[in-house]
């Protein structure tokens, strides 16, 4: 009896010691959702439960709103939440662990009986959203992509899913968004159908209040787990997923599957009974037919007019055939602008512009266009097609088109000509065409018009569509620019702390003075002769600078040591390959920046290290930087050697010498040191100078 009373004694004194954890959640099924009982249950809780169970955590569950959740959570009545997607407005105030649970997209559905549903059919009709729902007002939720189309809707918010599927079902709104997810698993509940209307696809976190001191706790634990469980086919996190989705979702055949055979087999038998009694009544027939040549003789004349209303018909067909072809191309188009979005990105908003014109102009069925760029209320021409602009590419015209909504004009030519500059009038009459029609085009992010363009008809209206399918272009053009100014300023902040690594680097091993700027210039210099992709070339740039990061794990007296290293020293040296690792190695933005770190100091014959690789099988980056590196420390005054002329490295280098061979470098990029000796020399001069 006594031993009883200890072990209970010790388990409420381990309980007390556990670690207890208010866990507030919102109902969306199957990702949480409350069960008959009150118990929660759902993927993401039931996850938190088994690693809970595993370090010994006390979980209190609480089911309520999304919003009313976040709000809890920043008031400090509950220590988590789930399941969250990322954006920029949320990370103010909250953050979220690192291993994304899982992920989910939004679907449109309605009550609407109508197959042919897109975002113009919203227009003026109620649409259902959950407040704070990322799908509604996140980045890229309902809300901005109706206004990028321009489409006027009612929103209706509710605190959860299931409310909005409950006033589709009794037709209090016209439209509601919800998770993928939890379409699926509840639509059968409600007489709700869903849409072709997809998007927003996204990463599904937990969510804390930011800075709560908790966090340090709960999230590299939960990210330790949830990385590891991931990582194993067979574990605990794909039996919950096999559980709630796969078993549920996927592997049932949908009901209409068995309503589309039972139609088919309906038809077919009705279709033998068919066969069967007409092939009696033809038989019949034929008999009768021979016994009436009368009759047969004046229904031809009845039958020869048939044929001309036949004919006219297939005349019709033939019409709408075309129209349909025609449709069919605009729609290819528009899916080749989707296809090119990964190089779009990349292209500055001026080439990007330039590149749409001429599917645009094909779309919309004109002839020729004119792309301009809109600065300090002046119109510039970028580019065009039919046109001849290329001799007034730095002409400043008054800007005529103070409007942001896209407007059909006539006679674009007198216009432009009517606010160009009075001596450049006459010059431009011979060079801007003739046309009657033309769509105007406003592109607007954030409430200012950057670019314009021109579609141009030679003759004749536009089609009644025009309207409907330069808005939806203009919106899918305007998403574009506006993604590429997040990619670039994304690309930017990678750049600075690149750049910000680099100094810590080069404050590691002060000897080096401006080495690290100088091999980041004649890199980039000798990547554009090798005549490289532009993204290649401006990270060879901007991570060349990075090559000795990992001397920031080296000790300072081996860095600083002024006479020669020993064996041991030197081993120790050259872990700062490798040391660039644990800066570098996790991060896919700086998979180049880790390849010339890693591999700077490997040479084509396998001489180098870390790894004694050869040939072509050294990223072109590291060869590069190898050949530039080598050069920049012969020219380089250093506590043991004087600097060299450039004549003398560049000897040594072609030549060899007790430490230098040239089979250490790749030929192409000798050949192009060669080549370019001079400019070469010029460059470092100039940054040695400027320094």
């Amino acid at each position: 009896m006594k031993k009883f009373f200890i072990l209970i004694f010790l388990l409420i004194l381990i309980n007390s010691f556990s670690l207890k954890i208010r866990a507030g959640t919102y109902s969306n099924i199957p990702v949480s959702f409350e069960e008959n009982d009150g118990k929660i249950v759902g993927i993401f809780s039931e996850i938190l439960n088994y690693i809970a169970k595993k370090e010994g955590w006390n979980i209190e569950y609480t089911l309520l709103p999304q919003n009313i959740q976040m709000k809890r959570l920043l008031d400090g009545k509950i220590d988590l939440s789930f399941a969250y997607g990322i954006t920029e407005e949320r990370k103010k105030f909250y953050e979220y662990n690192k291993v994304f649970v899982m992920n989910d997209w939004a679907t449109v559905y309605t009550n609407l009986s109508d197959k042919d549903l897109n975002y113009f059919s919203m227009q003026n009709k109620k649409v259902g959203v959950m407040k704070t729902d990322i799908y509604y007002d996140g980045p890229v939720g309902i809300k901005n992509i109706l206004k990028n189309f321009e489409v006027k809707c009612n929103f209706v918010e509710y605190d959860t899913y299931e409310d909005i599927f409950k006033a589709l079902e009794k037709k209090e709104i016209n439209f509601g968004v919800v998770s993928r997810l939890y379409g699926v698993m509840s639509q059968k509940k409600y007489n709700v159908n869903a849409t072709a209307m997809i998007f927003n696809p996204i990463n599904l976190y937990f969510l804390f209040k930011k800075d709560a001191p908790i966090n340090k706790k709960i999230i590299p634990i939960l990210d330790k787990y949830l990385f590891e469980l991931k990582n194993k086919n067979d574990s605990f996190y794909y039996k919950i997923i096999n559980k709630y989705i796969e078993s549920t979702v996927s592997n049932k055949i949908p009901i209409w599957i068995y309503y589309i055979f039972g139609f088919i087999l309906s038809v077919i038998i009705i279709l033998i009974i068919t066969v069967y009694f007409m092939k009696k009544i033809i038989n019949k027939k034929t008999k009768d037919a021979l016994k009436q040549k009368e009759e047969v003789e004046a229904a031809y004349e009845e039958l020869q007019a048939y044929n001309e209303e036949l004919t006219a018909n297939q005349s019709e067909l033939e019409d709408l055939y075309e129209f349909s072809e025609k449709e069919k191309e605009k729609f290819k188009k528009l899916l080749e602008i989707n296809s090119k979005i990964p190089q779009y990105i990349n292209l500055n908003d001026s080439v990007f512009i330039s590149e749409l014109l001429n599917v645009s102009i094909k779309i919309l069925d004109g002839n020729y266009g004119i792309a301009f760029k809109l600065d300090n209320d002046c119109l510039y021409f970028l580019s065009a097609f039919g046109h001849e602009i290329n001799n007034f590419k730095d002409l400043k015209l008054k800007n005529f088109f103070n409007r942001l909504e896209i407007t059909k004009l006539k006679n674009i030519k007198r216009m432009i000509k009517e606010n160009t500059p009075q001596e450049n009038k006459d010059k431009i009459n011979g060079y801007i065409l003739e046309t009657e029609y033309s769509i105007i085009i406003p592109f607007v992010i954030e409430g200012k018009t950057n670019f314009i363009i021109t579609i141009d008809k030679i003759k004749g209206d536009f089609e009644k569509d025009f309207l409907e399918i330069s808005r939806a272009l203009r919106g899918f053009i305007e998403t574009l620019l506006k993604v590429k100014s997040q990619n670039q300023e994304f690309r930017s902040s990678y750049t600075n702390f690149a750049n910000r690594l680099a100094m810590i680097a080069e404050a590691h091993d002060d000897i080096t003075g401006n080495h690290i700027n100088r091999v980041g210039v004649l890199s980039e210099f000798i990547a554009q002769k090798l005549n490289l992709s532009n993204d290649l070339i401006f990270e060879i740039k901007n991570f060349a600078p990075l090559h000795d990061v990992g001397k920031i794990f080296i000790p300072n007296d081996i860095l600083g040591k002024k006479g020669p290293l020993t064996k041991d020293e030197w081993e120790i040296m050259k872990k700062h390959t490798v040391y660039a690792r644990r800066l570098l190695g996790k991060n896919k933005y700086f998979q180049t920046a880790l390849n010339i770190a890693l591999y700077h100091h490997e040479k084509y014959n396998g001489n180098g290290y870390p790894f004694g690789i050869q040939g072509e099988e050294i990223p072109i980056e590291a060869a590069i930087v190898s050949v530039v590196d080598v050069y920049d420390a012969l020219r380089s005054k250093r506590p043991y050697k004087k600097e060299m002329k450039h004549e003398e490295a560049m000897k040594i280098i072609f030549e060899g010498d007790e430490r230098t061979n040239p089979s250490d470098f790749n030929p192409k990029i000798l050949r192009i040191f060669e080549e370019n000796s001079d400019e070469i020399k010029i460059i470092y001069n100039y940054l040695l100078k400027n320094k």
